[in-house]
């Protein structure tokens, strides 16, 4: 072995063991994600707004809670202001500003001050929007889609939509690609 590469080595492990714990900690709760509020790209207000429109897309049931119990909105908000340009977070904050504006025109109230029944009507026109601006050949993918799949994506790699809303095995030990499911069984998370 070359002494560069032992060095290359060394640095390796000693960044390994000052950054473990960190993470260890990190991912078993005790430590929140290191991100403040100054470096996130939605304001309070449009975290909440986040978090009731994914609610609206999956909320609760008997079996288990909705996006808003799985904290949608704070982790969609970091995520698209630590992995999205700043081109896909402008038109992200255009469409959740279009869905509170017409909101508001419909309704004379905001998305988030709203019923039920009209937040889903508000919704299902962003989905019928949606659909014809990909009939018409719009090039760039639709709000509706894109909150639509964030909000999954959100909600199926939490604690509670990977353990309450999918199956769970703690720990799986095998591996089967495929399984076949059972009328009403949910689909596995592991």
């Amino acid at each position: 072995m070359k002494r560069r590469e032992a060095l290359q080595m060394v640095g390796v492990m000693m960044g390994g063991l000052l950054v473990t714990p960190a993470l260890a900690d990190i991912v078993e709760g005790r430590r929140a994600l290191p991100t403040t509020s100054a470096k996130l790209v939605f304001d309070q207000p449009t975290e909440d707004l986040i978090a009731e429109i994914a609610d609206v897309i999956i909320p609760t049931t008997a079996d288990s809670p909705g996006a808003k119990a799985a904290g949608v909105g704070p982790f969609l908000n970091v995520l698209v202001s630590d992995c999205y340009p700043k081109e896909y977070q402008e038109r992200l904050q255009n469409g959740l500003a279009r869905v509170d504006r017409e909101t508001k025109a419909v309704y004379g109230k905001s998305f988030k001050d709203a019923s039920l029944e009209q937040k889903t009507n508000i919704l299902k026109l962003e989905e019928a929007n949606a659909y014809a601006d990909r009939k018409a050949g719009v090039k760039e993918a639709p709000f509706w889609f894109t909150i639509k799949e964030l909000s999954m994506f959100g909600y199926f790699t939490s604690e509670i939509g990977a353990t309450q809303a999918l199956s769970y095995e703690y720990v799986p030990g095998r591996y089967e690609g495929c399984t076949p499911l059972k009328p009403g069984q949910k689909a596995w998370a592991t």
